[in-house]
C-alpha cells in the first residue's frame, strides 16, 4: 500500500458517509464506506463493501453517535491493516 485516507462527512441531519481508500503500488484501489442517507437502492443506513464500494448491504449500528461509528469504521480499517501486515 502506497498510501491510504479516511474520508469523513457529517452532516447537520445526522446523515453521513465515511469512506476509506487504500492506494497500492500495482495501481489498484481498495476501498469501502459507510453510508446513512436517503436513496433508493438500500436502506438509509448502508455499507459499500470492499474491495470495490460497489456492492451494497443494509447496516445495522448499535448507535448512531458520530463517536460510536467512528469506533465501528476505525475497528474495522484496524482489522484490515492487521489483515495486510499478516499476510506480508
Amino acid at each position: 500500500m502506497t498510501a491510504a485516507r479516511l474520508d469523513i462527512r457529517w452532516f447537520t441531519t445526522g446523515d453521513f458517509s465515511v469512506h476509506y481508500v487504500e492506494e497500492h503500488e500495482d495501481g489498484e484501489r481498495w476501498e469501502c464506506r459507510w453510508d446513512r442517507h436517503p436513496n433508493t437502492h438500500n436502506t438509509r443506513l448502508h455499507f459499500h463493501k470492499p474491495p470495490t464500494a460497489t456492492e451494497i448491504t443494509d447496516l445495522e449500528l448499535p448507535s448512531l453517535h458520530p463517536l460510536e461509528v467512528y469506533s465501528t469504521v476505525l475497528t474495522a480499517i484496524e482489522q484490515r491493516i492487521e489483515t495486510l501486515w499478516s499476510a506480508e
